[in-house]
Protein backbone atom coordinates (compact mmCIF):
# COMPACT_ATOMS: atom_id res chain seq x y z
CA UNK A 1 0.00 0.00 0.00
CA UNK A 2 1.19 3.49 -0.69
CA UNK A 3 1.32 4.26 3.47
CA UNK A 4 3.18 1.27 4.31
CA UNK A 5 0.55 -0.88 5.24
CA UNK A 6 -0.06 -3.92 4.32
CA UNK A 7 -2.45 -5.05 1.98
CA UNK A 8 -5.15 -7.57 3.20
CA UNK A 9 -7.23 -9.12 1.39
CA UNK A 10 -10.85 -8.57 0.77
CA UNK A 11 -13.01 -10.88 2.57
CA UNK A 12 -15.33 -12.66 0.41
CA UNK A 13 -18.76 -11.87 -0.15
CA UNK A 14 -21.49 -15.09 0.97
CA UNK A 15 -23.08 -16.50 -1.82
CA UNK A 16 -26.91 -17.16 -0.99
CA UNK A 17 -28.82 -19.50 -3.73
CA UNK A 18 -31.89 -17.75 -4.52
CA UNK A 19 -35.00 -19.20 -5.39
CA UNK A 20 -35.50 -20.86 -8.01
CA UNK A 21 -37.50 -19.19 -10.94
CA UNK A 22 -39.15 -22.59 -11.99
CA UNK A 23 -41.68 -22.71 -9.80
CA UNK A 24 -42.74 -19.46 -9.64
CA UNK A 25 -46.20 -18.24 -11.28
CA UNK A 26 -46.77 -15.73 -13.56
CA UNK A 27 -48.47 -12.14 -12.40
CA UNK A 28 -52.17 -12.04 -12.66
CA UNK A 29 -54.30 -9.00 -12.72
CA UNK A 30 -56.44 -10.37 -10.17
CA UNK A 31 -55.64 -12.82 -6.94
CA UNK A 32 -57.64 -15.19 -4.80
CA UNK A 33 -55.01 -14.92 -1.38
CA UNK A 34 -56.05 -17.76 1.73
CA UNK A 35 -54.81 -16.58 4.83
CA UNK A 36 -54.54 -19.19 7.28
CA UNK A 37 -53.54 -19.35 10.98
CA UNK A 38 -54.42 -18.45 14.57
CA UNK A 39 -57.56 -15.90 14.29
CA UNK A 40 -55.79 -14.37 17.92
CA UNK A 41 -52.66 -13.18 16.81
CA UNK A 42 -53.17 -12.81 12.45
CA UNK A 43 -56.57 -11.82 11.88
CA UNK A 44 -55.65 -8.25 12.12
CA UNK A 45 -52.75 -9.00 9.59
CA UNK A 46 -54.73 -10.03 6.91
CA UNK A 47 -56.60 -8.09 5.08
CA UNK A 48 -60.92 -8.49 4.55
CA UNK A 49 -60.87 -6.02 1.36
CA UNK A 50 -57.49 -5.86 -1.03
CA UNK A 51 -56.23 -4.04 -3.59
CA UNK A 52 -56.64 -6.43 -7.37
CA UNK A 53 -57.80 -9.97 -4.82
CA UNK A 54 -60.30 -11.54 -2.78
CA UNK A 55 -59.59 -12.68 0.55
CA UNK A 56 -60.29 -14.83 2.91
CA UNK A 57 -59.00 -15.77 6.21
CA UNK A 58 -59.10 -19.93 7.50
CA UNK A 59 -58.52 -19.70 11.34
CA UNK A 60 -56.33 -22.77 12.26
CA UNK A 61 -55.36 -22.74 16.03
CA UNK A 62 -54.04 -26.52 16.24
CA UNK A 63 -53.21 -28.59 13.70
CA UNK A 64 -54.15 -28.06 10.27
CA UNK A 65 -56.82 -30.68 9.81
CA UNK A 66 -59.89 -32.01 7.28
CA UNK A 67 -61.87 -29.29 8.43
CA UNK A 68 -59.55 -26.77 7.77
CA UNK A 69 -58.03 -28.02 4.71
CA UNK A 70 -61.69 -28.31 3.13
CA UNK A 71 -62.00 -24.82 3.47
CA UNK A 72 -59.08 -23.74 1.59
CA UNK A 73 -60.11 -26.33 -1.59
CA UNK A 74 -63.21 -24.95 -1.36
CA UNK A 75 -62.34 -20.87 -1.58
CA UNK A 76 -59.80 -22.14 -4.35
CA UNK A 77 -57.00 -19.83 -3.94
CA UNK A 78 -53.77 -19.38 -6.60
CA UNK A 79 -51.68 -17.64 -3.16
CA UNK A 80 -51.92 -19.02 0.40
CA UNK A 81 -50.23 -17.42 2.90
CA UNK A 82 -49.46 -19.30 5.96
CA UNK A 83 -48.48 -17.77 9.43
CA UNK A 84 -46.14 -19.70 11.47
CA UNK A 85 -45.77 -22.38 8.83
CA UNK A 86 -43.17 -24.19 11.17
CA UNK A 87 -46.01 -25.16 13.61
CA UNK A 88 -47.84 -27.25 10.68
CA UNK A 89 -47.05 -30.87 8.99
CA UNK A 90 -45.39 -30.96 5.95
CA UNK A 91 -47.64 -33.43 4.24
CA UNK A 92 -50.52 -31.16 5.33
CA UNK A 93 -48.79 -28.34 3.11
CA UNK A 94 -48.80 -30.37 0.65
CA UNK A 95 -52.63 -30.41 0.02
CA UNK A 96 -53.11 -27.09 0.39
CA UNK A 97 -53.81 -25.44 -3.40
CA UNK A 98 -52.09 -22.83 -5.29
CA UNK A 99 -48.44 -21.40 -4.70
CA UNK A 100 -48.17 -21.57 -0.45
CA UNK A 101 -45.95 -18.86 1.58
CA UNK A 102 -45.09 -20.03 4.71
CA UNK A 103 -44.66 -16.52 7.11
CA UNK A 104 -42.43 -17.05 10.08
CA UNK A 105 -41.44 -14.67 12.99
CA UNK A 106 -39.61 -17.28 14.78
CA UNK A 107 -36.03 -16.68 15.21
CA UNK A 108 -33.50 -18.97 13.60
CA UNK A 109 -33.46 -21.12 16.23
CA UNK A 110 -31.91 -25.18 15.09
CA UNK A 111 -35.11 -26.30 15.63
CA UNK A 112 -36.77 -23.20 13.55
CA UNK A 113 -34.61 -24.01 10.63
CA UNK A 114 -34.81 -27.85 10.57
CA UNK A 115 -38.42 -27.19 10.64
CA UNK A 116 -38.72 -25.11 7.96
CA UNK A 117 -36.42 -26.70 5.98
CA UNK A 118 -38.64 -29.96 5.66
CA UNK A 119 -41.28 -27.63 4.68
CA UNK A 120 -39.63 -25.10 2.35
CA UNK A 121 -37.11 -27.09 1.13
CA UNK A 122 -34.61 -24.88 -1.95
CA UNK A 123 -35.97 -26.86 -4.82
CA UNK A 124 -37.75 -25.96 -7.92
CA UNK A 125 -39.87 -28.80 -8.13
CA UNK A 126 -41.52 -26.99 -4.98
CA UNK A 127 -44.49 -24.34 -5.54
CA UNK A 128 -43.41 -22.97 -1.62
CA UNK A 129 -41.00 -20.17 -0.35
CA UNK A 130 -40.32 -19.08 2.93
CA UNK A 131 -41.08 -15.04 4.32
CA UNK A 132 -39.46 -13.74 7.60
CA UNK A 133 -39.59 -9.89 8.65
CA UNK A 134 -36.01 -9.58 9.49
CA UNK A 135 -33.26 -9.65 6.68
CA UNK A 136 -30.49 -10.84 8.55
CA UNK A 137 -32.80 -14.51 9.26
CA UNK A 138 -33.48 -14.66 5.64
CA UNK A 139 -30.20 -15.22 4.74
CA UNK A 140 -29.62 -17.73 7.76
CA UNK A 141 -32.68 -19.46 6.33
CA UNK A 142 -31.35 -19.37 2.96
CA UNK A 143 -28.04 -20.50 3.86
CA UNK A 144 -29.33 -23.35 5.95
CA UNK A 145 -31.29 -24.59 2.77
CA UNK A 146 -34.90 -23.21 3.29
CA UNK A 147 -36.63 -21.48 -0.31
CA UNK A 148 -36.43 -18.16 1.67
CA UNK A 149 -37.74 -15.47 -0.71
CA UNK A 150 -37.10 -12.45 1.32
CA UNK A 151 -37.83 -10.49 3.94
CA UNK A 152 -41.05 -8.78 4.46
CA UNK A 153 -42.55 -6.56 7.39
CA UNK A 154 -46.07 -7.76 8.55
CA UNK A 155 -48.27 -5.11 7.70
CA UNK A 156 -51.88 -4.94 9.20
CA UNK A 157 -55.43 -4.12 7.79
CA UNK A 158 -55.90 -0.50 7.97
CA UNK A 159 -59.40 -0.63 6.30
CA UNK A 160 -60.61 -2.68 9.28
CA UNK A 161 -58.54 -1.06 12.08
CA UNK A 162 -58.02 2.60 10.66
CA UNK A 163 -59.38 4.95 12.67
CA UNK A 164 -58.31 9.04 12.40
CA UNK A 165 -58.95 9.77 15.66
CA UNK A 166 -59.15 14.08 16.28
CA UNK A 167 -57.84 15.21 19.80
CA UNK A 168 -60.87 15.90 20.95
CA UNK A 169 -62.09 12.03 20.65
CA UNK A 170 -58.59 10.72 21.80
CA UNK A 171 -59.04 12.27 24.82
CA UNK A 172 -62.70 11.30 25.85
CA UNK A 173 -61.30 7.00 25.93
CA UNK A 174 -61.94 5.72 28.97
CA UNK A 175 -58.99 3.35 29.02
CA UNK A 176 -55.54 5.53 29.71
CA UNK A 177 -53.10 2.41 29.10
CA UNK A 178 -53.63 -0.99 27.78
CA UNK A 179 -51.23 -3.81 28.41
CA UNK A 180 -52.28 -7.23 26.71
CA UNK A 181 -49.78 -10.27 27.48
CA UNK A 182 -49.16 -12.79 30.42
CA UNK A 183 -47.68 -11.85 33.91
CA UNK A 184 -44.17 -12.87 34.22
CA UNK A 185 -41.96 -13.12 37.01
CA UNK A 186 -39.72 -10.42 34.82
CA UNK A 187 -42.69 -8.15 34.59
CA UNK A 188 -45.43 -8.25 37.79
CA UNK A 189 -43.48 -6.19 39.94
CA UNK A 190 -44.28 -3.62 36.90
CA UNK A 191 -47.90 -4.47 36.62
CA UNK A 192 -48.50 -4.23 39.95
CA UNK A 193 -46.81 -0.77 40.04
CA UNK A 194 -48.95 0.44 37.11
CA UNK A 195 -51.98 -0.66 39.11
CA UNK A 196 -52.15 2.87 40.65
CA UNK A 197 -53.49 4.40 37.47
CA UNK A 198 -57.43 3.94 37.74
CA UNK A 199 -57.38 3.86 34.22
CA UNK A 200 -55.15 1.02 33.39
CA UNK A 201 -56.02 -2.13 32.18
CA UNK A 202 -54.14 -5.65 31.64
CA UNK A 203 -55.60 -8.24 29.67
CA UNK A 204 -54.31 -11.48 29.63
CA UNK A 205 -55.45 -13.06 26.46
CA UNK A 206 -58.03 -11.52 24.10
CA UNK A 207 -60.66 -13.97 22.34
CA UNK A 208 -59.48 -12.80 19.19
CA UNK A 209 -57.72 -9.87 17.10
CA UNK A 210 -61.46 -8.02 16.40
CA UNK A 211 -62.13 -8.46 20.01
CA UNK A 212 -59.00 -6.98 21.07
CA UNK A 213 -59.04 -4.03 18.29
CA UNK A 214 -62.36 -3.33 20.02
CA UNK A 215 -60.49 -2.60 22.96
CA UNK A 216 -57.71 -0.96 21.63
CA UNK A 217 -59.84 2.09 19.50
CA UNK A 218 -60.96 2.77 23.68
CA UNK A 219 -57.67 3.15 24.48
CA UNK A 220 -54.86 6.20 24.78
CA UNK A 221 -51.84 4.36 25.65
CA UNK A 222 -50.76 1.16 24.27
CA UNK A 223 -48.22 -0.69 26.38
CA UNK A 224 -45.48 -2.66 24.58
CA UNK A 225 -43.00 -4.39 26.98
CA UNK A 226 -39.72 -6.65 25.77
CA UNK A 227 -40.67 -10.48 24.35
CA UNK A 228 -37.68 -11.97 23.47
CA UNK A 229 -39.43 -14.95 22.20
CA UNK A 230 -41.89 -13.06 20.03
CA UNK A 231 -39.72 -10.09 19.32
CA UNK A 232 -40.29 -10.11 15.57
CA UNK A 233 -43.90 -10.30 16.09
CA UNK A 234 -43.84 -7.68 18.59
CA UNK A 235 -43.09 -5.19 15.93
CA UNK A 236 -45.86 -6.00 13.99
CA UNK A 237 -48.62 -5.52 16.77
CA UNK A 238 -46.78 -2.23 17.34
CA UNK A 239 -48.12 -1.02 13.95
CA UNK A 240 -51.57 -2.70 14.55
CA UNK A 241 -51.98 -0.93 17.54
CA UNK A 242 -50.91 2.94 15.92
CA UNK A 243 -53.37 2.01 13.62
CA UNK A 244 -56.34 1.68 15.91
CA UNK A 245 -55.08 5.56 17.15
CA UNK A 246 -53.59 4.63 20.42
CA UNK A 247 -50.65 6.24 21.61
CA UNK A 248 -47.60 3.28 21.77
CA UNK A 249 -45.39 3.64 24.56
CA UNK A 250 -42.72 0.72 24.13
CA UNK A 251 -38.98 -0.39 23.63
CA UNK A 252 -36.67 -0.89 20.28
CA UNK A 253 -38.18 -2.80 18.42
CA UNK A 254 -36.44 -5.96 16.32
CA UNK A 255 -37.86 -5.44 13.53
CA UNK A 256 -37.67 -2.10 11.61
CA UNK A 257 -40.70 -0.22 10.54
CA UNK A 258 -39.05 3.13 10.64
CA UNK A 259 -40.62 3.97 13.82
CA UNK A 260 -38.47 6.49 15.37
CA UNK A 261 -38.57 6.97 19.33
CA UNK A 262 -40.41 9.92 20.98
CA UNK A 263 -41.20 10.65 17.14
CA UNK A 264 -43.55 7.78 16.59
CA UNK A 265 -44.11 6.37 20.03
CA UNK A 266 -42.85 6.90 23.28
CA UNK A 267 -39.72 5.02 24.39
CA UNK A 268 -38.47 3.41 27.80
CA UNK A 269 -35.28 1.54 28.20
CA UNK A 270 -35.53 0.28 31.98
CA UNK A 271 -38.74 -0.77 32.95
CA UNK A 272 -38.62 0.48 36.25
CA UNK A 273 -39.07 4.10 34.77
CA UNK A 274 -42.34 3.13 33.02
CA UNK A 275 -44.37 4.24 35.66
CA UNK A 276 -43.06 7.40 36.35
CA UNK A 277 -43.13 7.86 32.47
CA UNK A 278 -46.90 7.12 31.84
CA UNK A 279 -47.43 9.61 34.86
CA UNK A 280 -45.66 12.27 33.35
CA UNK A 281 -46.60 12.22 29.92
CA UNK A 282 -50.27 12.23 30.58
CA UNK A 283 -50.02 15.35 32.35
CA UNK A 284 -49.09 16.37 28.97
CA UNK A 285 -52.02 15.56 26.18
CA UNK A 286 -51.31 18.01 23.38
CA UNK A 287 -47.66 16.93 22.99
CA UNK A 288 -48.76 12.88 23.36
CA UNK A 289 -51.62 13.66 20.21
CA UNK A 290 -48.82 15.29 18.00
CA UNK A 291 -46.44 11.99 18.53
CA UNK A 292 -49.36 9.85 18.08
CA UNK A 293 -50.74 11.17 14.97
CA UNK A 294 -47.14 10.96 13.56
CA UNK A 295 -47.64 7.28 14.38
CA UNK A 296 -50.48 6.24 13.33
CA UNK A 297 -49.36 7.65 9.71
CA UNK A 298 -46.26 5.84 9.36
CA UNK A 299 -48.67 3.10 10.70
CA UNK A 300 -50.72 3.74 7.25
CA UNK A 301 -48.05 3.16 5.08
CA UNK A 302 -48.07 -0.50 5.84
CA UNK A 303 -51.47 -1.11 4.88
CA UNK A 304 -52.40 -5.10 4.37
CA UNK A 305 -54.65 -4.50 1.84
CA UNK A 306 -52.03 -3.51 -0.81
CA UNK A 307 -48.85 -4.91 0.98
CA UNK A 308 -49.66 -8.80 -0.45
CA UNK A 309 -50.41 -8.30 -4.16
CA UNK A 310 -47.54 -6.28 -4.20
CA UNK A 311 -44.86 -9.13 -1.77
CA UNK A 312 -46.65 -11.45 -4.00
CA UNK A 313 -45.62 -9.57 -7.36
CA UNK A 314 -41.97 -9.26 -6.17
CA UNK A 315 -41.31 -12.52 -4.25
CA UNK A 316 -43.21 -15.12 -5.93
CA UNK A 317 -43.95 -14.18 -9.84
CA UNK A 318 -41.77 -15.55 -12.15
CA UNK A 319 -41.51 -11.67 -13.52
CA UNK A 320 -40.66 -9.08 -11.00
CA UNK A 321 -41.41 -6.30 -13.51
CA UNK A 322 -44.95 -5.43 -12.90
CA UNK A 323 -46.62 -2.62 -12.76
CA UNK A 324 -47.93 -2.57 -9.08
CA UNK A 325 -44.39 -3.00 -7.85
CA UNK A 326 -42.52 -0.49 -9.77
CA UNK A 327 -43.10 1.04 -6.51
CA UNK A 328 -42.39 -0.81 -3.40
CA UNK A 329 -44.87 -0.55 -0.42
CA UNK A 330 -42.93 0.09 2.59
CA UNK A 331 -43.57 -3.11 3.93
CA UNK A 332 -40.66 -3.85 1.35
CA UNK A 333 -38.90 -1.23 1.43
CA UNK A 334 -38.03 -0.99 5.05
CA UNK A 335 -36.88 -4.80 4.76
CA UNK A 336 -34.96 -4.57 2.24
CA UNK A 337 -33.15 -1.83 2.83
CA UNK A 338 -32.91 -0.31 6.41
CA UNK A 339 -30.35 -1.64 8.63
CA UNK A 340 -31.81 -4.41 10.91
CA UNK A 341 -32.15 -2.52 14.66
CA UNK A 342 -30.34 -4.58 17.30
Amino acid sequence: AANGAPLVPATPARTVPDVPRARQPAPQTHYRICFVGDERRFAAHAPLVAERATTVFVNCRGALGAKELSQIIAFGPDHTVVFEPERYESARLDAVPGFVIGYSTAPASAATLAALRARFPLSASNARVALHPHVEVVTILREAGIGAAGAFLLPSDWQTLGALVDFATWQKREIDLLYVGAATATNQELLAALREFPGFLHLSEPATDQALCGVLSRTKLALHLPASEDAYFDAAKVIRDLMCGCLVVGHALAADYGLMPGEHYLFFEKPAQLAALVRQQLTLPDELDVIRCRGQQRARLFDAGRDYVAMIERYCCASRLCGATATAPAALEAATTNPPRQ
